[in-house]
C-alpha cells in the first residue's frame, strides 16, 4: 500500500490523505495590446491565461480573457470575446479594504468566465455626489451533454446570462 499513500499525497496535493498540508502553483499572464487615435477611439485587444497545479484553472477554459474592443469617452466601449465575471475580476477591490478577500476567495463567489460575451459599458458620468458608470454583459455558452447522454431525461440548457455592473466613486 506504500504505492497507495503516494498515489493519494498526488491527488491532495501535496499531503498524504487526512493531512491537511497542500501545495498550491497558481500562474495567470496577461497579454494586452491598445491603440488610442487622434480621434480619442482607442482600440485594445487582451489575452489572458491562467493555470493551476499545471493544468487549465477553470475546466475546458485556458484563457480567461480572450476579447477585442473599442472604446471613445463621449460613447463608452463595446468589447466582444472571452470575459471573466465583473464579480471575479473586480473583487480584491471590493472584498480587501474590508477585509474580505480571502472569505471571497474560499468561497468561490463570482468564480466565472464567459466564453462567448458582448459588454458595453458607459462614459463616467459626473453627479453631484461623485462619478457614476454603468456597464452590461451579455454571455452565452455551448449546451455541454454529460458523457453518457442515455442518461438524460430532458435536453440540458443553452446557458446565457446578463450582467449588470455598477461602479460609483467619489474621488
Amino acid at each position: 500500500f506504500a504505492d497507495a499513500d503516494s498515489t493519494m499525497a498526488a491527488i491532495n496535493q501535496g499531503g498524504v490523505s487526512e493531512e491537511t498540508g497542500r501545495n498550491l502553483f497558481l500562474a495567470q499572464l496577461t497579454l494586452g495590446l491598445a491603440h488610442e487615435f487622434d480621434n480619442a477611439v482607442k482600440l485594445e485587444a487582451k489575452a489572458s491565461a491562467r493555470m493551476r497545479n499545471s493544468a487549465e484553472d477553470i475546466f475546458d477554459n485556458w484563457f480567461t480573457d480572450l476579447y477585442g474592443g473599442a472604446s471613445h469617452p463621449t460613447w463608452g466601449s463595446l468589447q466582444v470575446g472571452k470575459f471573466s465575471s465583473r464579480s471575479w475580476a473586480r473583487s480584491d477591490s471590493f472584498a480587501y479594504p474590508i477585509g474580505l478577500s480571502s472569505a471571497w476567495a474560499e468561497s468561490g463567489a463570482g468564480y466565472g468566465v464567459y466564453p462567448e460575451a458582448v459588454r458595453y459599458g458607459t462614459r463616467e458620468f459626473e453627479i453631484p455626489i461623485g462619478k457614476i458608470r454603468f456597464e452590461g454583459t451579455y454571455a452565452q455558452a455551448d449546451t455541454r451533454y454529460p458523457l453518457n447522454r442515455s442518461s438524460l431525461v430532458e435536453n440540458p440548457p443553452d446557458p446565457w446570462l446578463y450582467e449588470i455592473f455598477i461602479q460609483y466613486s467619489n474621488e
